[in-house]
């Protein structure tokens, strides 16, 4: 299930890169419209936040460019101009964010390992950094995984997508007891999310537990399935027969 964790991180990144962009830096983003607005406006004056939305506005215009250029197809191109970007702004959160699940959505999973590296030297408690490290890690035999995924379960015990993250790399390294434990904590969380149930199926049946892992992938029959899930879905069914 690979491929599943890929899918996960990239829920969590997308999820975490749209509040990214409601803090720290990203306050300077409605004030871009704001100082827009004011020196549009006839006899208008500077803002006082020029600063703030300079810096935006630069992260947000490297962002569209790379946009821009993936669609016309260079991808070379985008991630030149965006590396070029944060070498000049290694303290650029957004981008870096931005960029990192870029190259998770291209399956370029060393680049992305790169950019959270980067990110989490500046910001060493960053959440999806943190998440995506401990999962892109497990995905490349990297030891560090289980550390990186207690590391961030650590910072928010409650969180469904860390429970489910670090739970789910126990699983994998052969720590079925542990991890179902933290899986069960995760579909308590988020009962309508089929990653999350499909992970903790799927170690049910590691554990011998046939009859609860019918009744958990019963529970997917209702729920919106991408093709993937679905095909897995079917292979437990089938394994449990």
């Amino acid at each position: 299930m690979l491929s599943n964790l890929r899918y996960t991180a990239l829920r969590s990144a997308v999820v975490a890169a749209s509040s990214l962009l409601l803090s720290g830096p990203a306050p300077a983003v409605p004030l871009t419209e704001k100082g827009a607005i004011q020196s549009s406006a006839p006899g208008g004056t500077a803002s006082p936040y020029d600063p703030a939305i300079a810096k935006a506005q630069g992260s947000l215009d490297v962002i569209r460019q790379h946009r821009s250029l993936l669609k016309s197809g260079d991808g070379a191109r985008a991630d030149d101009k965006a590396l070029a970007w944060l070498a000049k702004h290694p303290d650029d959160r957004i981008v870096k964010t931005y960029l990192a699940r870029s190259y998770l959505k291209r399956e370029r999973e060393r680049d992305a390992i790169k950019q959270y590296e980067a990110l989490l030297s500046r910001i060493p408690d960053e959440q999806e950094a943190l998440n995506n490290l401990a999962v892109l890690y497990q995905r490349t035999g990297d030891p560090r995984a289980v550390t990186m995924a207690q590391k961030v379960y650590s910072l928010k015990p409650d969180s469904a997508t860390y429970a489910d993250t670090l739970g789910w790399i126990l699983v994998q390294q052969g720590e079925t007891a542990k991890g179902l434990k933290l899986l069960e904590q995760a579909v308590a969380g988020a009962q309508q999310d089929p990653e999350i149930r499909l992970h903790w199926a799927q170690a049910l049946v590691k554990d011998g537990q046939g009859a609860k892992a019918r009744e958990a992938l019963g529970a997917l029959k209702g729920m919106k399935l991408n093709p993937e899930q679905a095909s897995q879905r079917q292979k437990l069914l089938y394994q449990l027969r």
